[in-house]
């Protein structure tokens, strides 16, 4: 008895591996959309609004960055500072440049965050903001941002935050 019901066990068992096998992703050297990315989100504050920055590159390329570099550029009539700067995947300096056009004082600050990675190659390279709370009571927090590019050029993002 016990050798039929193995024998019932392993032919579904040995068909679920062959499919299950099939259909696993398959990585190569050749690029594809489906990269696994490695992130590094510093946190910024803008005139008391905090911003939450990931930058991402390709697990695989990571070995030929040489550096990550984000300005963020937000009106020169504002204040803002880096609140933390995660550089635990890759190195990484985030400034900011208080160097935009001026705010009017209500509605939404517009900023702009410009990232090169210098890299031995060239791949692709994300950008995304996201608003992630408000030291400003009663605010809204603003909308998120997303670029992408290549490394070795200035892959630039803008957005804003607050109502």
């Amino acid at each position: 008895m016990p050798t039929r019901l193995l024998r019932r066990l392993i032919a579904p068992l040995a068909a679920a591996v062959v499919l299950f096998a099939g259909a696993a992703p398959q990585f190569t050297s050749h690029a594809h959309a489906d990269f696994l990315w490695c992130w590094d989100d510093p946190i910024v504050s803008v005139q008391g609004h905090l911003l939450e920055i990931r930058t991402g590159q390709p697990l695989g390329d990571l070995l030929t960055m040489r550096n990550t570099n984000l300005v963020v550029v937000i009106p020169k009539n504002t204040t803002g500072s880096v609140v933390l700067n995660d550089i635990s995947a890759f190195p990484m300096t985030t400034t900011i440049s208080a160097t935009g056009p001026a705010w009017s004082g209500s509605g939404a600050i517009p900023v702009t965050v410009k990232a090169t990675v210098a890299a031995g190659v060239s791949y692709p390279v994300q950008v995304v903001g996201q608003p992630v709370a408000s030291l400003v009571p009663l605010t809204v927090l603003g909308a998120a941002g997303s670029a992408s590019g290549k490394t070795n050029t200035t892959i630039t993002m803008a957005m804003s935050l607050g109502k």
